[in-house]
């Protein structure tokens, strides 16, 4: 893994890499193309160029970009991120995706702790940060098929994202939103591409991360907040997303000096 903060203030040639890029954008302007489309530069945007995918930076004449690159490989992803994860990753294929998310300042804090430079043993907090901006990157990027049932579910999915503390099941949100409980099952899965209870899951260990990583919440406040009632499962869970306890993912951050270190 190597990363590094870069200011560009003129147009890059076309050029690929071996690697997987990830792109935070730090401040808007600029375009990211490649030879199927061509992305405006959002502050808090995030983008992923998959190994081999020709693109450039275009710079308008005044104008500059401010952007943190990570870059990886194949079997460093293998090795270090979690295997749903990597699926997930190569399932994109070889197209550029770009995702804009609601709380930029998050994205920043944690995309400017990963430590720069070229470091082929990064330590795994910094795999574990890269992990949790992949996982959010992904959800954000994808584009669900259109379906008859895709507006309520949008619906559903929203409401799950804002009541993740709360004890919820299959059940409770089927009758809470009026769909039957196999028409909820179909739908979600094929709305999100996962199950009801690993999308619960994932968001709550997204939202632990993220409360352990900018040093608001101890583990258990962190789990619990995000809506864990058990925290054997939460600690299972968590290393099996990102590969290491949240105690030592904790630990890294406070070493590291935490997102305002």
């Amino acid at each position: 893994m190597w990363c590094l903060r870069a200011s560009l203030s003129e147009s890059s040639p076309w050029h690929d890499h071996d690697v997987y890029e990830f792109v935070t954008v730090m401040t808007a302007g600029g375009t990211l193309s490649t030879r199927e489309r061509d992305v405006r530069l959002g502050a808090g945007d995030t983008l992923l160029l998959p190994p081999g995918v020709e693109h450039r930076f275009f710079v308008s004449p005044g104008e500059d970009i401010d952007i943190r690159l990570v870059c990886f490989t194949p079997s460093e992803a293998s090795a270090y991120l979690a295997p749903q994860l990597v699926g997930r990753l190569t399932s994109a294929g070889d197209r550029l995706t770009r995702a804009g998310h609601t709380d930029e300042s998050a994205v920043f804090e944690l995309a400017m702790t990963i430590h720069e430079g070229l470091d082929f043993a990064a330590a795994l907090s910094d795999w574990a940060k890269l992990g949790l901006l992949l996982a959010q990157h992904i959800e954000r990027s994808a584009l669900p098929p259109c379906g008859a049932y895709d507006a309520r579910i949008a619906t559903i999915v929203a409401w799950i994202d804002e009541h993740l503390d709360e004890a919820m099941t299959l059940a409770s949100v089927s009758s809470h939103f009026g769909m039957s409980r196999s028409l909820l099952t179909r739908e979600f899965r094929r709305y999100t591409g996962t199950s009801f209870v690993a999308y619960c899951n994932r968001r709550r260990l997204e939202r632990a991360a993220g409360l352990m990583a900018s040093g608001s919440a101890s583990v258990a406040e962190a789990a619990f907040s995000a809506g864990f009632s058990n925290l054997s499962h939460f600690h299972r869970q968590f290393k099996t997303a990102y590969g290491m306890t949240p105690a030592a993912f904790s630990r890294k951050i406070r070493d590291d000096g935490g997102l305002n270190g």
